[in-house]
């Protein structure tokens, strides 16, 4: 596969028609240009003790009626019919009942320590001991979690989900803080946690029915970066150091890299055709790099 082209992107930022349904006319902004509304807590806080009870969220999911047929998320495809399924950032991987919201599976994609299980009310059961003080409590995983915003990516095919993981763990501190204005507000800490093997980072394939883990590729780092497969059985990626990978979809081989020059970070690759040539596209530092296959050449007679 050959590089094809560079293009810097700036601040632009393309939506989705599903974004733009949600998000209306709310204008996107550079990373360095946020605004911080008075009263809202700009960071995580730590100290547990201010925020008894279960912490809400709202979570907006497009679904599409058509679409999910055709990945196999309809009737029949979940332990409870038709299921909708996530990673979270606190480990586990969800299979979820598409209609009420209810957890049908909860497993963990990474070590987890934190929780013992998941209860009747289908919320995580707190491991004691895990809450932080200002002793400090070593948790995995981290504060970043066992993955992030990056995208994960789905073979139909193959019904496989794969994820870009994190094997990190911390100490977490916590310690009582008023709110001011204006002021860092996070009521604690986060360190290395003492006696862990070095972090790294791994693509893990998942049967999203069962949740159990079908093969690995590790990576040296920790990585947030996204993932793209292909009904070709392909599954695109990179890392922190700037490679960009394919492996086979259905063992995770590596078979293919390219050394970019800069980290593939919070997105991932993406694949389009254009006048019946296919193009692998790959966002790395504030640039776009375009690969594809060598066009045909006939040979000499």
């Amino acid at each position: 596969m050959e590089a094809g082209g560079r293009v810097d992107l700036d601040h632009r930022h393309l939506r989705s028609a599903d974004e733009s349904h949600l998000l209306r006319d709310r204008q996107s902004r550079p990373r360095f240009l946020r605004r911080r509304p008075q009263g809202r807590q700009p960071l995580q806080r730590l100290d547990a003790c201010a925020r008894r009870g279960h912490g809400k969220a709202s979570l907006a999911l497009s679904i599409h009626p058509a679409r999910c047929s055709r990945l196999g998320f309809h009737s029949g495809a979940g332990p409870g019919g038709p299921a909708n399924r996530r990673l979270d950032a606190n480990g586990l991987f969800y299979t979820l009942d598409r209609t009420t919201g209810k957890p049908l599976v909860a497993k963990p994609f990474v070590n987890v320590t934190w929780t013992t299980g998941i209860g009747a009310d289908g919320r995580p059961v707190l491991r004691p001991g895990q809450v932080p003080d200002e002793k400090g409590s070593t948790t995995c995983p981290d504060i970043t979690g066992g993955t992030n915003f990056n995208p994960p990516a789905y073979d139909p095919a193959l019904r496989l989900f794969f994820v870009n993981a994190r094997e990190v763990c911390a100490t977490f501190f916590g310690w009582p803080q008023d709110y001011k204005p204006g002021q860092v507000y996070t009521a604690g800490s986060q360190a290395k946690a003492p006696g862990q093997d070095k972090p790294f980072g791994v693509i893990r394939a998942i049967d999203p029915v069962t949740g159990d883990r079908k093969w690995e590729f590790r990576y040296a780092n920790p990585t947030l970066a996204g993932l793209l497969s292909t009904a070709s059985g392909l599954v695109f990626s990179g890392d922190d150091g700037g490679n960009v990978i394919a492996l086979d979809a259905r063992t995770g081989k590596l078979l293919w890299g390219f050394q970019m020059g800069s980290a593939l970070w919070g997105t991932g690759p993406t694949t389009y055709i254009v006048d019946g040539r296919q193009y692998l596209l790959v966002p790395t530092g504030s640039a776009l790099m375009a690969f594809a296959l060598p066009r045909e050449q006939k040979l000499p007679r």
